[in-house]
């Protein structure tokens, strides 16, 4: 709140730039705080002045935690409608990172509007990114995902597979959280 009160200091080329970034914070720490409605709207405000004053890197992280909010909130055309234009942002810019993080989410909220062919895509295309980057973490919670949408389509092979594979890379990592999601799928496996 200090800092925003500080920006009519600031010269005009500076400003935009200062408010997305305080506007950006602001999003994320109501989400913090449980107070989504004021996140929501924090982090429209930092897409509406990154949007008007062309500040491509701005707008595509706005736009990447209004779609994190929309998909906490089970929105999940909003969802697909920011991080959409998160993905097309952050190739343009050729921010790898990002584009990992969007694919995964993009593919979690197809999931959910039972598009799952096209949910796979983009979950297929995190875990390279993942794996690629050697972030193991992200990597077997893209595959419990992955197995998560095989399940839907009905592919309990696949679906196995990619299980076995995230639990030995759960156990490796000693992560008892993956553990719990990979046992988790597991036990949907043995219901279908």
């Amino acid at each position: 709140q200090q800092a925003e009160k500080l920006f009519e200091q600031l010269e005009p080329k500076h400003k935009a730039s200062a408010q997305t970034s305080v506007y950006e914070s602001f999003a994320q720490a109501y989400n913090q705080l449980g107070n989504i409605a004021e996140a929501i709207r924090y982090a429209e405000l930092s897409i509406a002045i990154a949007t008007e004053n062309q500040l491509e890197t701005a707008e595509m992280q706005g736009r990447l935690i209004a779609g994190r909010l929309a998909l906490q909130q089970n929105n999940f055309a909003m969802t697909q409608m920011q991080l959409s234009r998160a993905l097309e942002l952050a190739q343009l810019l050729g921010k790898e990172e990002p584009i990992a993080s969007i694919h995964l989410r993009l593919g979690m909220a197809y999931r959910k509007l039972e598009q799952y062919p096209v949910s796979l895509e983009h979950l297929l295309q995190a875990e390279q990114l993942y794996l690629r980057k050697s972030q193991k973490e992200q990597h077997t919670y893209t595959q419990i995902n992955i197995a998560e949408t095989y399940l839907n389509m009905k592919d309990v092979q696949k679906a196995q597979s990619v299980l076995t594979d995230a639990m030995a890379s759960a156990e490796q990592q000693q992560n008892a959280h993956l553990v719990a999601f990979v046992n988790y799928g597991l036990s949907q496996l043995a219901v279908t």
